[in-house]
Parts: C-alpha cells; structure tokens; sequence
C-alpha cells in the first residue's frame, strides 16, 4: 500500500496506525475531510482522486460503503484493509475479502492501551482474535475473576505497560 486512508480526527489514538505506519515506510496519509466523511460519493472520490490503497475502517460501514456503485472502485484498489472497532463476524470477513483487492487485517485492541493484536485473515478461517503485543496480557475472565475455558464467554482484561493508570482503579496487583 502506498497511500493510507485516515479517516479519523488525526489527534485520535487510532490515526496512529494510519500516521506512523506509513510515515515509517515512507507511504502517503491522506485525510478525509468533515465533507467527505459527511458524504460517500465525495469520500469514493478523494480515494479514487489519490488512489488510496489502504484504508482503517469499522467492517459495517466499510460493508455498507462496498455495496454502493460508486464506491466498487475504491473499494477494489484497497491492498491492506484493516477493520477495527467492532465485532467481525465469519460472513462480514467473507464479504470483505470478496469486495476488497488485497488483504484484510483484523485489529483488536483498546483506545485506553493505544495498542492492538492484529492478524492476517484469509477466508475460510475462523475469526478469532490474533496475537497479543508484546508486554501485554489478556484473559479472557468470568464474572467472578476467574478465567474462562476453551469456548465459553467472558469478559477481555488487558494489562501491561502502555495501560492507562486510571484503568487499575488503584489496584496495584493489576499494573
């Protein structure tokens, strides 16, 4: 990818994915504007305008925007499409790797932590959560504290180095 589609407020803790990613591999950031985020047809032209081929984006608006004419377009030249921000489920995964030109990357992670566990998705494979940053712990815990097995439900707590110390309600046992 060469030019990566920041659609959020620059100051948010996400655009650093878009900024320092592509300013570390020498890649262009285009930003979306009030107008073009406020208007699909302008926002498939700005892609289209400054070829942006890679693009941070929730999957159902990126799912909502895939099904306009306008938009198949962009959509097609996108090479890295990272979703974040919400759930995926298998079917949106499927759907995506069918409307985009490359590969879609899942993100998951924590505004508060300004990290995320990210992997590659190939269709086909189930949607599971990827890998953990280094230095960072997550269980997956009960609603009494105590971890959940293989296929159960629970609650995801994250701890490590980049936590937010408000988060830990001073518990220090957490940091």
């Amino acid at each position: 990818a060469k030019t990566f589609m920041c659609m959020v407020n620059f100051a948010y803790v996400v655009a650093l994915l878009e900024i320092v990613v592509a300013f570390n591999y020498g890649k262009t950031v285009l930003f979306s504007t009030d107008e073009e985020l406020a208007s699909p047809m302008l926002l498939a032209k700005s892609m289209n305008d400054h070829e942006a081929d890679f693009l941070s984006i929730t999957p159902s608006v990126v799912l909502r925007l895939s099904e306009l004419p306008f938009f198949k377009e962009p959509i097609k030249r996108i090479k890295a499409l990272a979703v974040t921000g919400e759930k995926l489920t298998q079917q949106m995964g499927e759907k995506l790797s069918e409307a985009i030109g490359g590969t879609l990357w899942i993100h998951y992670g924590s505004t508060e932590m300004g990290q995320c566990a990210s992997f590659r998705w190939r269709s086909g494979e189930d949607i599971r959560m990827g890998h953990r940053a280094e230095g960072v712990k997550i269980d997956l815990l009960d609603e009494n504290g105590e971890e959940v097995g293989p296929g159960e439900e629970g609650e995801i707590m994250i701890s490590g180095p980049a936590a937010d110390g408000g988060y830990y309600l001073n518990q220090p046992e957490l940091r």
